[in-house]
């Protein structure tokens, strides 16, 4: 039963890639964040799933503490995100700032669920966007206020938060026509929605963006393990 339990989080089912990685990386050059600074806190997003210290198949406590946290939890991840210095960024910010994100993006979508057992009894259901693309919009929205919070406060800012907030209506708008397109779905959406899901993404990544963000996390990867994971 354990086993089964800690299979159901596995990082294939929590929130998928395009999110974690290539959606993260649009949401933060939206709220201001440069490429460079966009790409590493993405890597750290999805890394929080790949780092064996934090993957969510290592225990119930890593669960507990980066998977399935609680409003306790979450605020204090949000408050060493915050603890940063305007100007260059450290490794051991991005990874405050890429371990607080997923923990909000998974506060939304794992709510109802413990970190003993996760959503085993649900499957793979609630790390879909289409499970309940209202609810999954909201994630978003918090996720890019957070985000926007963050460029503030930690970035050279490149815009103000009145020119990101403008500049995600855009993107805000297209995730509105998808919300219509999983509502005549059904519930849990239908066979399609992987695709549209994808188009999503594809049509607020500039130039094709999903192949180079992957190749650059998995070199990424490479050097994290050569390193065991360890940040300065």
């Amino acid at each position: 039963m354990i086993t089964a339990a800690v299979w159901a989080c596995t990082p294939a089912d929590a929130y998928d890639k395009e999110l974690h990685l290539t959606f993260t990386v649009v949401l933060a050059e939206l709220a201001g964040f440069s490429e460079m600074e966009a790409i590493e806190i993405a890597n750290f997003d999805q890394g929080t799933d790949e780092d064996p210290g934090t993957q969510p198949f290592k225990d119930s406590e890593a669960r507990r503490l980066y998977h399935f946290v609680d409003s306790t939890r979450l605020e204090g991840m949000r408050r060493d995100a915050l603890s940063c210095k305007s100007g260059k960024l450290t490794q051991s910010q991005f990874r405050q700032i890429g371990q607080y994100l997923p923990a909000l993006e998974d506060f939304h979508a794992h709510r109802g669920f413990g970190h003993r057992f996760g959503h085993l009894l649900e499957g793979h259901a609630p790390d879909r966007p289409w499970h309940d693309p209202g609810q999954f919009v909201s994630m978003v929205e918090a996720k890019f206020d957070a985000l926007v919070r963050l460029m503030t406060r930690c970035s050279s800012a490149s815009k103000t938060a009145e020119q990101a907030r403008w500049d995600f209506s855009k993107v805000r708008g297209r995730l509105e026509l998808w919300v219509e397109q999983e509502s005549q779905a059904g519930v849990r959406g239908d066979e399609q929605s992987p695709s549209r899901w994808r188009l999503v993404v594809d049509s607020a990544c500039a130039q094709n963006c999903r192949s180079r963000i992957e190749r650059s996390h998995d070199e990424w990867v490479l050097k994290r393990r050569g390193e065991r994971w360890r940040t300065p």
